[in-house]
Protein backbone atom coordinates (compact mmCIF):
# COMPACT_ATOMS: atom_id res chain seq x y z
CA UNK A 1 0.00 0.00 0.00
CA UNK A 2 1.30 3.27 -1.21
CA UNK A 3 1.28 5.90 2.13
CA UNK A 4 -0.59 8.63 -0.16
CA UNK A 5 -1.77 10.58 2.60
CA UNK A 6 2.07 10.75 3.53
CA UNK A 7 3.04 11.69 0.15
CA UNK A 8 0.46 14.53 -0.26
CA UNK A 9 1.27 16.00 2.78
CA UNK A 10 4.82 16.23 1.57
CA UNK A 11 3.84 18.22 -0.81
CA UNK A 12 2.41 20.88 0.70
CA UNK A 13 5.45 21.43 2.75
CA UNK A 14 3.83 20.38 5.89
CA UNK A 15 6.19 18.12 9.19
CA UNK A 16 4.85 14.81 9.23
CA UNK A 17 4.85 12.30 11.99
CA UNK A 18 4.24 8.46 10.54
CA UNK A 19 3.91 5.40 12.08
CA UNK A 20 6.78 3.09 10.96
CA UNK A 21 4.53 1.34 8.72
CA UNK A 22 6.44 0.34 5.44
CA UNK A 23 4.89 2.24 2.97
CA UNK A 24 5.07 5.45 5.12
CA UNK A 25 8.73 5.45 5.97
CA UNK A 26 9.71 4.40 2.15
CA UNK A 27 7.60 7.73 0.73
CA UNK A 28 8.93 9.61 4.13
CA UNK A 29 12.48 8.46 4.14
CA UNK A 30 14.57 10.70 6.70
CA UNK A 31 12.32 14.14 5.47
CA UNK A 32 10.06 13.76 9.12
CA UNK A 33 9.67 12.12 12.43
CA UNK A 34 8.28 8.49 12.72
CA UNK A 35 6.87 7.18 16.14
CA UNK A 36 6.65 3.08 16.63
CA UNK A 37 3.17 1.78 15.39
CA UNK A 38 0.64 1.85 18.55
CA UNK A 39 2.85 3.72 20.83
CA UNK A 40 1.07 6.65 22.05
CA UNK A 41 4.04 8.26 23.92
CA UNK A 42 6.55 7.75 21.11
CA UNK A 43 3.57 9.73 19.28
CA UNK A 44 3.45 12.00 21.92
CA UNK A 45 7.41 12.67 22.08
CA UNK A 46 7.43 13.67 17.93
CA UNK A 47 4.68 15.90 18.75
CA UNK A 48 6.15 17.46 21.38
CA UNK A 49 9.57 17.73 19.31
CA UNK A 50 7.99 19.47 16.45
CA UNK A 51 6.01 22.07 18.82
CA UNK A 52 9.53 22.67 20.64
CA UNK A 53 11.33 23.15 17.89
CA UNK A 54 8.90 24.68 15.30
CA UNK A 55 12.69 25.79 13.00
CA UNK A 56 13.08 22.15 13.00
CA UNK A 57 9.21 21.34 11.79
CA UNK A 58 9.85 24.08 8.93
CA UNK A 59 13.50 22.53 7.94
CA UNK A 60 10.91 19.00 7.40
CA UNK A 61 8.61 20.48 5.57
CA UNK A 62 10.73 21.35 3.00
CA UNK A 63 12.64 18.58 2.78
CA UNK A 64 9.64 16.82 2.69
CA UNK A 65 8.15 18.86 -0.01
CA UNK A 66 11.41 18.30 -2.48
CA UNK A 67 11.19 14.47 -1.63
CA UNK A 68 8.08 14.28 -2.73
CA UNK A 69 8.43 16.33 -5.76
CA UNK A 70 11.27 13.51 -6.65
CA UNK A 71 9.86 10.53 -5.38
CA UNK A 72 6.29 11.46 -7.08
CA UNK A 73 7.85 12.57 -10.32
CA UNK A 74 6.07 12.20 -13.87
CA UNK A 75 9.44 10.51 -15.19
CA UNK A 76 9.97 8.13 -12.00
CA UNK A 77 6.34 7.26 -11.82
CA UNK A 78 6.14 6.59 -15.74
CA UNK A 79 9.26 4.51 -15.51
CA UNK A 80 7.72 2.44 -11.90
CA UNK A 81 4.94 1.47 -14.77
CA UNK A 82 6.41 0.47 -17.63
CA UNK A 83 8.58 -1.74 -15.63
CA UNK A 84 5.90 -3.34 -13.60
CA UNK A 85 4.39 -4.06 -17.03
CA UNK A 86 7.21 -5.55 -18.52
CA UNK A 87 7.36 -7.74 -15.11
CA UNK A 88 3.96 -8.89 -15.85
CA UNK A 89 4.88 -9.89 -20.05
CA UNK A 90 7.77 -11.41 -19.40
CA UNK A 91 6.02 -13.36 -16.14
CA UNK A 92 2.76 -13.86 -18.64
CA UNK A 93 5.27 -15.84 -21.31
CA UNK A 94 7.18 -18.06 -19.47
Amino acid sequence: MFGLVVAENMARAMPIVASDLGAFTEVLGDTGLVFRTGDAADLAAAISRLLDDPPLGSALGQRARQRALDFCSKSRMIEAHTHVYREGCSAAKD
